[in-house]
């Protein structure tokens, strides 16, 4: 499905479910997080049946919107969104450990020669 310029009717906004409830799907002023958090599960409850789900997604990504859309709450966009721009990062991100050189995970001490001087070409010159 295409997506036309923000601010325009999309075509798929007609399929969508959430049509003429949009108080599930933005926070009202100084809502506090259990009440976010319910909010956000009747707004995914609507939008895992939805039709348009995933160009809803990707509009929001796409032009960064505020509020729930297609299944993703602000925080949710914003992760994908730096998966996408910065793969490389993404486990440091999410949370997950970093990774540690082989010699570490055996429980060896560091190097401590510089890995030049351990370099085979260099033994042979001494």
């Amino acid at each position: 499905m295409r997506l036309l310029p923000r601010w325009t009717q999309q075509e798929w906004m007609c399929d969508a479910s959430c049509k003429g409830r949009t108080e599930h799907f933005f926070a009202p002023h100084g809502e506090q997080a259990d009440a976010r958090e319910v909010r956000e599960a009747i707004a995914r409850a609507i939008c895992v049946s939805c039709p348009a789900l995933l160009p809803c997604r990707e509009y929001a990504r796409r032009h960064r919107e505020q509020g729930y859309w297609g299944a993703e709450n602000d925080d949710q966009r914003l992760e994908a969104r730096r998966r996408r721009e910065s793969p490389a990062l993404a486990p440091l991100r999410s949370g997950e450990p970093d990774r540690v050189p082989a010699d570490r995970q055996a429980g060896q001490p560091p190097r401590t020669t510089p890995s030049w001087q351990a370099s085979p070409a260099h033994a042979a010159n001494q």
